[in-house]
């Protein structure tokens, strides 16, 4: 497994990082590519933004977002940034599913047909 964290700037450095990281991200060359957001900007158009250039970018790439109150990447804290964390697995299967939160019993609900590969 390979970790490459940046910090979001914008489409256009997104789409360079991706470029220079071509054969690590390669469909071929990996299993699954795993990316996290963790953004201190709560705007969900935003981080929603960014998981489509992501996935317009690396097609088979799995995205998970969450805000935070301070992000964190190589020690040192942030504040109001955007860090994405590409983890690169060449022998693992990584799967995403979406939880809802249910308000009114404040339970968690999964959906039946997802299953644990």
């Amino acid at each position: 497994m390979e970790l490459i964290n940046i910090y979001y700037d914008g489409y256009q450095g997104l789409k360079e990082f991706v470029g220079r990281n071509r054969e690590s991200f390669k469909k071929g060359s990996c299993s699954s590519v795993l990316v996290q957001i963790f953004s201190g900007i709560c705007d969900r158009d935003y981080m929603l933004q960014i998981a489509s250039q992501i996935l317009e970018l690396i097609p088979h790439a799995q995205v998970i977002g969450t805000t935070t109150s301070g992000e964190i990447m190589n020690g040192l804290v942030t504040g109001l940034k955007t860090v994405l964390a590409f983890a690169i697995f060449q022998h693992s299967n990584v799967k995403t599913a979406f939880i809802a939160k249910n308000r009114e019993m404040m339970t968690m609900k999964m959906d039946a047909r997802l299953r644990l590969i």
